[in-house]
């Protein structure tokens, strides 16, 4: 390892030092530092002091060190450490028989440098859904605060069986539902006591999974915005005719569909014949755009096509490609979907089912409507986005993660068709969710056939 406290560098990446042990009890031989984070400049550094029974034994000592993601091990010429490259750095030292390890975190930047190393140990998968033939895979990778550590992890089964996966790619010949989890040292991604939080669910299924789309313009980033508009109303609620009438006057407009899609959640009563009972709200009727901001009944269809127009005037972060396929003898619809960033961040993508002409007497304490206001569209049959976020439940999707300018990301969803409902009549709202400084809000969306795949939109 070459001496790095010689060499100045312009990198001010920044390191946090961790004890690998978590809530365990101090034993004979103990492992201090004076920092958990330096910068990591050649210069700053951190200090370490080797106790064995409350003596110093520093000098007595070697301390060890490798950095785990490259494979890399050296021996400190003192009980001090800095350094240029990120990593994950384990330090050993050994006594009388005794052994104990650190662990340190090197990157470029580091939101809270006290925070509990255990919780930034993750296991992702590439694909959570795959074809049950044998020879399709989904890659499980875990990492610990973004740096690949898979090599130096234990996969487990969530009956707590160790797996042998080569590369971490997992195949299946039975259709089913896998989960797992993954332990590096004393920490794991799976706490038993928090119900399946932290468990990786891999779906393996009999049909074919639908492949994305060719995509012509892979340049290109410029993408159709449209806004998505969620009504949560129900047929027993007397005043929805409101918010029912709003709508159908800006689809005059053509607002709906040219710069906004809509998905109507009847979660107001279980009487309903579209009747869902989440998401729901407090009050009724209800409209949010891109599940953030809301819309009552009391505004005007004019006030409603404003902030439609206000939402969709920004470029789209994202695109989206939709790859159905239904298996009639199966009722399984199953849909791959493909999100094409236009700037980079962090996003996530949600699909829900739609059903159009679903009749049901529609309550109207006004006598606002007409009998076509009993005929329901674009009935939310299966909401599947509903996601826990730093311990929220929320509806914004599925993580897809980090993705940079111009990067695609594809997300499978599995839908099981109930017989009740009329195929011809269904179609998918897809939409994505973008990460900026106010938090999770819909970025983009799209209303597609669930017979047909649909490509990237461009900006024309």
């Amino acid at each position: 390892m070459k001496n790095i406290f010689k060499i100045a560098s312009l990198l001010t990446a920044a390191v946090v030092l961790f004890s690998c042990e978590k809530d365990m009890p101090v034993g004979d031989l103990q492992l201090n530092v004076n920092k958990v984070k330096i910068l990591s400049d050649g210069r700053d550094y951190v200090s370490f002091v080797v106790l064995w029974q409350e003596t110093d034994v520093t000098s007595n000592v070697e301390i060890n060190a490798e950095n785990i993601v490259t494979g890399q091990s050296f021996t400190l010429e003192e009980p001090r450490f800095a350094t240029t490259e990120e990593g994950v750095y384990k330090f050993s030292v050994e006594y009388n028989g005794d052994t104990v390890s650190k662990l340190l975190i090197a990157k470029a930047s580091v939101t809270d440098p006290n925070e509990d190393i255990s919780k930034v140990l993750k296991m992702t998968v590439d694909r959570s859904v795959i074809q049950a033939d044998g020879r399709d895979c989904a890659v499980l990778k875990v990492c610990l605060d973004g740096f690949d550590i898979s090599s130096k992890s234990e996969i487990y089964s969530e009956e707590d069986k160790l797996l042998n996966l080569e590369n971490g790619k997992f195949t299946t010949n039975t259709v089913g539902d896998y989960k797992f989890y993954a332990n590096f040292g004393t920490m794991s991604t799976y706490d038993k006591n928090a119900s399946d939080e932290g468990l990786i669910t891999v779906k393996a299924i009999g049909q074919a999974i639908p492949q994305v789309l060719d995509d012509p313009q892979k340049e290109n980033t410029s993408f159709v915005h449209r806004t998505f508009l969620t009504q949560f109303t129900g047929t027993g609620c007397g005043y929805c005719p409101y918010m029912i009438r709003t709508l159908r006057q800006i689809a005059v407009d053509n607002v709906i569909p040219e710069k906004a899609v809509l998905a109507a959640v009847h979660s107001y009563g279980s009487g309903d014949p579209a009747y869902i009972p989440y998401p729901k709200v407090s009050n009724y009727p209800y409209l949010t755009l891109d599940l953030v901001q809301g819309f009552s009944s009391s505004q005007t269809a004019d006030v409603l096509k404003n902030l439609v127009n206000e939402r969709t005037t920004s470029a789209a972060k994202a695109g989206i490609s939709v790859s159905p396929a239904y298996y009639a003898s199966d009722a399984m619809l199953v849909v791959t979907v493909a999100v094409k960033a236009a700037v980079a961040g962090s996003f996530n993508v949600g699909a829900w089912l739609l059903e159009d002409g679903i009749y049901g007497a529609q309550n109207d304490y006004d006598n606002i409507g007409d009998d076509t206001y009993d005929i329901h569209n674009n009935c939310v049959r299966i909401a599947d986005s509903k996601f826990q976020h730093v311990k929220k439940e929320t509806w914004f999707g599925y993580e897809l993660g980090e993705l940079s300018a111009g990067s695609v990301a594809e997300k499978t969803f599995v839908m099981k068709i109930d017989k009740k409902w009329v195929v011809e009549n269904l179609h998918l709202a897809v939409f994505v969710s973008y990460d900026d400084a106010d938090g999770y809000a819909v970025c983009n969306a799209v209303d597609v056939p669930i017979d047909a795949p649909t490509p990237f939109e461009y900006v024309k």
